[in-house]
């Protein structure tokens, strides 16, 4: 996952306005369906019109995924600023077998509470080697890496798969 971008800050979009999107790099969500080779729920998708992620069904913030049952196969890279609600409802939705397998992307925030439960779960974690190129819409970077690390939480009966395919980009434990 190497990659050179131009300096600048990561929270600006191109045109100069703040933005709060992270879109998750194409390299990482090309291991995404790697590992799980078919994901049949987005709910934190940026767009109907122009996803992100390949999926059969998507969920946009304007819809709020967290409402939901989630289903099959599930990729989510959730808004930081409530991401304790989607790790709740990550854990929630295996735990009810809606969900039959799925990677979430969080920053890796070890101090908070959330992060405390992921890691005491059944989830398997990688932690990536680097910061991330966040995309601030589908195929325009951000100007610099994330400033903070982040991890990536698999829950179901693959892991040995999961181990197998992030461990090219992180350790997995």
């Amino acid at each position: 996952m190497t990659a050179t971008r131009n300096v600048g800050r990561m929270s600006h979009s191109p045109n100069g306005g703040k933005t709060n999107i992270y879109l998750t790099p194409k390299s990482l969500l090309a291991l995404v369906y790697e590992c799980l080779e078919k994901v049949d729920l987005d709910p934190c998708s940026n767009s109907h019109e122009w996803p992100q992620v390949c999926a059969d069904t998507y969920y946009t913030e304007a819809e709020n995924g967290l409402l939901y049952a989630w289903h099959n196969r599930i990729f989510a890279n959730p808004p930081y600023k409530t991401v304790k609600l989607w790790a709740q409802k990550f854990l929630d939705e295996y735990a009810l077998g809606h969900m039959s397998e799925g990677i979430l992307l969080v920053a890796a925030s070890t101090e908070t509470r959330w992060y405390q439960k992921l890691g005491k779960s059944k989830a398997l974690i990688c932690h990536i080697n680097e910061r991330l190129w966040f995309d601030q819409a589908p195929g325009i970077p951000c100007k610099e890496r994330a400033r903070f690390g982040s991890v990536l939480f698999y829950l179901g009966p693959r892991q040995e798969r999961f181990k197998e395919v992030f461990e090219k980009v992180g350790f997995v434990r």
